[in-house]
């Protein structure tokens, strides 16, 4: 997904022989109110007063976070399961650079074309992959590779957190499998696909400076500012990755993780943009009946 408060940097349109840049329309911020944005860390209660913990992280590294919080450790400390949304074990990880690379001898130039294909590995290079391996990369993998700032190799805050639940015994479990997650990707029409690694591409500095920014608004814990940025960038490829990523996700995992949270003493970190809105995971718990209180973290 992407996100700005950049405007005019974004419209522009470069042109060359046999490639076109994307445009990437950005939308003025609704000054609607978004619900359930008043924290990142949330106290959920059942019927049956079970009291449980939900988390909103972020998929990049605990030292650009500023995250766990003496108060999202505390609560995680105090709990008796951890929950994420997929367990990233070594097994795990070493599928997810399986599944991001052809099997057969389909490049990644014959789908997206010299121009583009050239383009992509120059970027790719900023995160030491060779033009060789980036040649077998899929699409989807490019563009989710790009959206990740460069140069950064420490533990991603959700592995963090695991370690420390799995250094103090707590029972660990995970949301989704690797295969579900990853099939969002590999559902998504090529075409789609490509303009995705297009737009990225040919926009990535003015999206990196916005990744700095979104991490800046994480780190003040200010989630209606992280929201914002989710909703300022709209192209139907862009548009598409947000329902399938986002939404549709929404309710399942709101779904799976009911029955842990019925047990009491969870606590479950998921992606933090999944928790607010009127189709976010806490509305869907208070739906089905769960209370959920802002915890200041």
């Amino acid at each position: 997904m992407r996100f700005s408060v950049l405007l005019l940097g974004v419209l522009l349109t470069f042109r060359s022989p046999g490639f076109e840049c994307p445009r990437l329309p950005v939308v003025p911020p609704s000054g609607a109110p978004v619900r359930y944005t008043e924290s990142l860390l949330w106290e959920v209660t059942g019927p049956e007063e079970q009291r449980n913990f939900l988390f909103g992280t972020i998929h990049l590294a605990a030292e650009m976070t500023g995250q766990p919080t003496p108060a999202v450790t505390s609560a995680l400390m105090a709990s008796t399961q951890f929950g994420m949304e997929v367990i990233m074990d070594l097994e795990t990880l070493m599928e997810i650079g399986e599944r991001m690379r052809y099997p057969d001898r389909k490049t990644l130039r014959a789908v997206l074309g010299d121009e583009l294909f050239m383009r992509a590995i120059t970027l790719l290079s900023g995160y030491g992959i060779s033009e060789s391996d980036a040649a077998q990369l899929k699409p989807w993998a490019v563009f989710t590779t790009l959206s990740l700032p460069p140069g950064t190799r420490s533990a991603p805050l959700d592995m963090v957190l695991m370690s420390t639940a799995q250094r103090t015994r707590k029972t660990i479990f995970g949301l989704e499998t690797l295969a579900e997650q990853t099939t969002i990707f590999e559902s998504i029409e090529m075409q789609h696909q490509v303009t995705l690694v297009a737009e990225t591409v040919c926009h990535y500095e003015v999206l990196n400076q916005i990744t700095a920014d979104l991490i800046d608004d994480y780190r003040r814990r200010d989630l209606r500012a992280v929201y914002r940025h989710a909703e300022r960038f709209q192209s139907p490829a862009q548009d598409l990755l947000t329902e399938e990523l986002l939404v549709a996700r929404n309710l399942r995992l709101a779904q799976r993780m009911q029955r842990h949270l019925a047990a009491g003493g969870a606590f479950i970190a998921i992606g933090a943009l999944h928790l607010p809105g009127t189709e976010g995971v806490l509305a869907h718990l208070v739906a089905h009946g769960y209370r959920v209180r802002a915890v200041a973290d």
